[in-house]
């Protein structure tokens, strides 16, 4: 858990992470380089035995590739979003950034109970009717800024429990794993009780649309005139046109290296050795392991083209299919049919 130095101790931003790493890269000197920015849309691929990722119009090539990415990169919408009433706002939580997107008036739906739904709900109870969608999936039974939060979160949750006992070479991280990769983690920051006393209204999840309002599981409609999708993200790995198998999630891989496409590794991914994978300390053991494979190789090949790596991550712009209807429009796009159906999608034959 990385926190600011600030007083009172806060969680710290994407953008103050990223400002604390990028001195480091200046530690490798001309040997790494940051790609180019601007949303530019990466295609990954293999020509020979060579991979090759295309940067917009800049074209680099090696025998190995790191792709560092999280598994959350592309909003997931439910395709009965398009059905809702046009008149209906709707955000995704990725697109979510404060009450005054959504109309003052009336009620607004928030879908989906996880951490998201249940803190973007409470901060709109502050001045509207909000209803919460979803299954309650618990919560923690401490504070977090609070002292048993500092010691029982980071020390035995986050560096014990998801960082030592909850992986792929444990019995009990076996059978937590599916589970912990198709749905969310209790409650972090919000209780039950909090929700009760803002006024939330918990009701069952949202199945479908009827006349164009929200349709739940238990046959009621909500009259609502805002939703919030707090739904989830999918990976995104359109960009890379491999044949990559699938373990149901992501990418078929034994921690982090893919051995029926040799030279391939991933970091980042939720679960990938362990529960902490997603996170700054376990992402950090898991680069460990692939530079320590990557090193195995070079020296195993005696080939010196074998030493240059690629690290690249997904650079798919995300806004165009952040919109239910957008999303809905792109589900109905036909795929390539050269691939099999059991492997992720990848860029279209060429």
């Amino acid at each position: 858990m990385i926190q600011s130095t600030a007083v009172p101790p806060t969680f710290v931003i994407v953008y103050e992470i990223v400002s604390m790493l990028r001195p480091k890269l200046s530690a490798f000197g001309e040997n790494a380089r940051e790609p180019p920015r601007g949303g530019s849309t990466s295609w990954l691929y293999r020509d020979g035995d060579r991979f090759v990722l295309d940067v917009g119009s800049r074209r680099l090539e090696a025998c190995q590739v790191v792709v560092a990415m999280a598994t959350y990169q592309r909003p997931r919408l439910p395709a009965f979003a398009a059905d809702l009433d046009p008149r209906v706002v709707q955000l995704h939580s990725s697109e979510y950034r404060n009450p005054g997107q959504l109309p003052a008036d009336g009620t607004a739906l928030v879908v989906g109970s996880g951490n998201s739904g249940a803190e973007i709900a409470l901060e709109l109870s502050r001045r509207q009717r909000v209803v919460l969608a979803g299954r309650y999936p618990g919560h923690l039974p401490f504070k977090v800024d609070g002292l048993a939060g500092r010691v029982l979160l980071d020390r035995l949750v986050l560096r014990g429990l998801f960082h030592r006992v909850l992986t792929v070479d444990t019995p009990i991280g076996r059978k937590a794993r599916p589970k912990m990769t198709r749905g969310s983690g209790p409650l972090i920051r919000v209780k039950a009780r909090q929700l009760a006393a803002a006024g939330v209204e918990r009701v069952p999840r949202m199945t479908g649309a009827r006349d164009g309002r929200p349709l739940l599981a238990d046959g009621n409609v909500v009259n609502a005139n805002a939703v919030v999708w707090c739904t989830g993200f999918r990976p995104g790995f359109e960009w890379i046109d491999l044949p990559l198998e699938s373990d149901g999630h992501a990418p078929a891989n034994h921690k982090g290296i893919v051995d029926y496409l040799p030279g391939l590794y991933f970091v980042g991914l939720h679960f990938l050795y362990a529960a902490s994978s997603g996170m700054i300390h376990g992402v950090g053991r898991d680069a460990a392991r692939i530079a320590r494979a990557i090193e195995s190789r070079v020296t195993r090949s005696g080939d010196a083209r074998h030493a240059g790596v690629i690290v690249t991550g997904s650079a798919v712009p995300t806004g165009p299919a952040a919109t239910p209807r957008a999303a809905a429009s792109a589900r109905s796009t036909p795929r390539s049919t050269t691939r099999s159906a059991s492997r992720t999608p990848g860029r279209p034959a060429r």
